[in-house]
């Protein structure tokens, strides 16, 4: 939703990333606030709210590096309907609040998904606390992955988290059930990825896979024609993990957009285990965990992660 109340101007100098050589202005926007979707940027683009080094763009104009881009966001710009949705909260304060994000709930609304969203589930967890602090999401995880998220309850907390995150100090593990057992047991995923031009849902590795993307696996199970790993994203592209598996031939067990399909698996068997920071007010380094949920579970009794 896009309010007609007085904007706030933001303004954001494009740094050069190396080995991309162009990005879409509307997906670096949703990358640079991730709290709000590409779709609100592609609206807000249309609007004539979004300017490059001054000059207004269009959704196709591409960024190089170097550029000021500017635009107008609402006061209101999350605009998201209170919803009394139930959330299994790992820890809570005053400025942060950390859940454990189960399968088949998005992050928030979109186009598809107006309502039902973790987003509306933080609204509506405002408004009957009594206490009205006003959610921001600081990073994002796909509808069927499970795990821990983080999202902010003021301002200062979430420019302090999207900082940590676009540094690359917030370190992030995951657990993926995948496809095959694996003949080797640790490896770096040194591949950049790229929107398919055959299927604009998904993330490749391809002639046009341009933005730097690294992730770490170690697997520590394997059995009956599965392996699970413990994932280290070192970047954080859209499906990231997905496509890193699915690149070196092992997708993601029940990731059937990526070749993981498996009878009797609902969804791809990815959930985001621990995460760790600074906390944006104490500075103190925090660590948080979810639990794995039964799905995945059985796949890995009787071992420590």
């Amino acid at each position: 939703m896009i309010s007609d109340n007085p904007p706030v101007v933001k303004n954001v100098v494009v740094r050069p990333c190396p080995g991309v050589k162009y990005t879409r202005i509307d997906a670096f926007l949703a990358d640079e606030f991730p709290e709000l979707s590409r779709s609100y940027f592609q609206k807000l683009i249309e609007a004539g709210k979004v300017f490059i080094d001054g000059a207004p763009c269009e959704n196709k104009s591409r960024l190089f590096g170097g550029e000021t881009v500017s635009c107008s966001l609402s006061p209101e710009k999350n605009g998201v309907r209170p919803e009394n949705i139930s959330l299994d909260v790992i820890h809570e304060d005053g400025d942060i609040i950390v859940v454990n994000k189960p399968a088949g709930l998005v992050v928030h609304p979109a186009c598809g998904h107006p309502d039902g969203t973790f987003a509306n589930a933080l609204s509506g967890r405002s408004e009957m606390s009594g206490e009205s602090w006003r959610p921001y999401l600081v990073h994002r995880l796909d509808k069927e992955t499970t795990g821990v998220i983080v999202a902010a309850k003021n301002e200062s907390a979430k420019i302090n988290l999207s900082n940590q995150f676009k540094n690359r100090t917030v370190d992030k593990t995951y657990v993926a059930v995948v496809k095959g057992e694996t003949d080797f047991r640790k490896a770096v995923i040194d591949a950049p990825l790229g929107r398919s031009a055959s299927n604009r849902f998904m993330i490749e590795v391809g002639a046009g896979a341009r933005k730097e993307s690294l992730t770490e696996i170690e697997r520590f199970a394997r059995s009956s024609g599965v392996s699970v790993f413990l994932v280290k994203p070192k970047t954080g592209r859209t499906h990231q993990i997905r496509a890193h598996f699915s690149y070196i031939g092992h997708p993601i067990l029940g990731d059937a957009l990526y070749g993981g399909a498996a009878e009797g698996v609902s969804r791809p068997l990815l959930h985001a285990l621990r995460i760790e920071f600074n906390h944006p007010v104490s500075k103190r380094r925090v660590k948080y965990e979810a639990s794995l949920p039964p799905d995945m579970a059985k796949y890995v009794a009787g071992v420590k992660l």
